[in-house]
């Protein structure tokens, strides 16, 4: 039985038949943030409630990546499911390295800046990074207002980490 906290009391932890999948790929993904991430412990879990997509749980020494079931469900419907968690788990330890030292931006430039920072684990951890330009393209929702400039900000994301290089941060 899970026994951290999921921060939202509405959150409950499931066991999953994609159980082994998600710990694999978030081995895999933490590995290549170890460098952004090693002061944290980090953990990864399914739950149901509220939070449909992902979310995290964390405060500067510790965090869990939660991973909504039905958001997973739902978009593994239209992606490769192993790329969806590679996804969301991507975004979510982008998160736990740039916005939990206090200094977390307004909404829409700290989902970009995890948008692209995510990217960047995502092009180290194998997946390829193209895979998220194209999913940009197809979702309904925007980090910075527009598709087009939400594209543009994962396109060039892209671009650096198949240079090896780390995206800058949008505001510090």
């Amino acid at each position: 039985a899970w026994t951290e906290s999921l921060c939202l009391p509405e959150l409950v932890a499931l066991e999953t038949s994609l159980d082994p999948l998600i710990h694999r790929v978030f081995a895999r993904l933490r590995q290549v943030a170890n460098e952004e991430l090693s002061h944290m412990s980090l953990s990864v879990v399914a739950a149901s409630g509220r939070d449909r997509d992902a979310s995290l749980c964390a405060n500067r020494r510790s965090g869990v990546v939660i991973l909504g079931l039905d958001g997973l469900r739902e978009a593994a419907s239209v992606h490769d499911t192993e790329h969806v968690i590679a996804w969301h788990i991507a975004h979510e330890l982008a998160h736990a390295a740039l916005h939990f030292d206090g200094h977390a931006p307004a909404y829409p430039v700290a989902e970009a800046e995890a948008d692209a920072l995510g990217v960047f684990f995502f092009e180290r951890a194998g997946y390829g990074c193209a895979w998220v330009i194209d999913m940009k393209r197809l979702r309904t929702e925007y980090r910075l207002g527009t598709r087009e400039a939400t594209v543009r900000n994962v396109t060039e994301a892209c671009r650096l980490a198949e240079l090896g290089q780390r995206p800058p941060r949008l505001l510090r």
